[in-house]
């Protein structure tokens, strides 16, 4: 039987950029497009972050849903194509959109923007990328071939992280709407590939009749002890690399005194020490 192509794998591998940069801009980014260090807040930085918290909540609440709902879901296309080709463009268009607030200053209106984009903008995340995390023991069985499909998945990664660097630069330069517009077009261009060009392996009659119900599936997580301790282990880790992220262009502006191009400076070894390790 023969393996995966080169190809398969480069565009398995291509989708973890469109899972990555929107993710680092939204954390990054969205609190300086809202609560600048600079300049007036276009949204009081108290409601900007219970909206934010919102949008968090709504992801945890939604995240297991959708995982279901793709496990159990039936289609020409399979399980987790259906997720991933119909939710990317939506996705794309929201992020883009929460980086464009109606108002320029402080008003009411940017405030009820956000308090809708943000918690949307987790909804379809979730519904675009747990699918297609989701996807790759669909793909292959053969324990190597998952192997190769994470090891590409990691070099496009990296290669997210170098892009990412640069965002600071391009918008002191351009500004916010050809960063948003840029990091769009790339989300969307990088998982075009994958959407449509990747198929999942037929599975046989068993597995097609076997669901577990949604309440079945949490508890049995739940009643996993590695999996409690991974998932602890998980939340941690990405709430300390949350908080450095986010901090960052304010400590630049308001801390050091410069400006939006030298958060990318101060980006660059953070990621050369990601890519040694």
């Amino acid at each position: 039987m023969p393996g995966l192509s080169i190809s398969t794998k480069m565009y398995y591998g291509m989708a973890a950029l469109s899972m990555t940069l929107p993710d680092l801009m939204v954390v990054q980014w969205l609190l300086v497009r809202y609560v600048p260090p600079d300049r007036p807040h276009l949204v009081p930085a108290t409601v900007f972050g219970l909206l934010f918290l919102l949008g968090r909540v709504v992801e945890g609440a939604s995240c297991s849903l959708i995982a279901h709902w793709s496990d159990v879901c039936e289609s020409r296309w399979g399980r987790r194509l259906p997720f991933m080709r119909l939710g990317i463009l939506p996705f794309v268009m929201v992020f883009f959109c929460l980086f464009v607030p109606p108002v320029g200053e402080a008003h009411w209106a940017n405030a009820l923007y956000a308090g809708v984009l943000i918690p949307v903008y987790f909804i379809l995340y979730t519904a675009v990328f747990t699918p297609y995390l989701a996807l790759l023991p669909e793909i292959t069985s053969d324990l190597k071939e998952r192997v190769d499909l994470t090891t590409a998945q990691s070099i496009f990664l990296v290669i997210t992280n170098v892009l990412f660097t640069m965002a600071g630069t391009v918008l002191q330069q351009w500004g916010w709407i050809v960063l948003a517009g840029l990091a769009s077009l790339l989300t969307l261009l990088w998982f075009i590939p994958a959407a449509t060009r990747l198929r999942e392996a037929p599975r046989n009659a068993a597995e097609v009749q076997t669901h577990l119900g949604y309440l079945e599936s949490v508890k049995l997580v739940l009643q996993n002890r590695p999996c409690r301790i991974a998932m602890a282990s998980i939340s941690v880790y990405w709430f300390g690399l949350n908080a450095i992220i986010v901090i960052l262009p304010h400590w630049t502006i308001s801390y050091l005194g410069r400006g939006e191009g030298d958060v990318t400076k101060l980006m660059i070894p953070f990621v050369a020490v990601n890519f040694v390790f």
